[in-house]
């Protein structure tokens, strides 16, 4: 499961698209993987995607402030 996360947000992130689709996808994945109790190495995967795509959106943002 956790490669089906990787190989879709890849796809969204790859694509011309607001980021934020990408982001509640992200955090449905996490809540259905606890729900699931999957192991923890699974839902620190799913944590990571959602801090790593945090992270890429305040860079993209303050990128865009020094811009205008």
């Amino acid at each position: 499961m956790v490669s089906r996360i990787d190989e879709r947000t890849e796809h969204l992130h790859s694509r011309d698209r607001c980021r934020a689709p990408a982001f509640i996808l992200l955090i449905n994945e996490l809540s259905d993987a606890i729900l699931r109790r999957m192991g923890v190495e699974a839902i620190q995967k799913y944590m990571r995607f959602i801090l790593d795509d945090a992270a890429a959106h305040f860079n993209h943002e303050r990128i865009a402030r020094r811009t205008t």
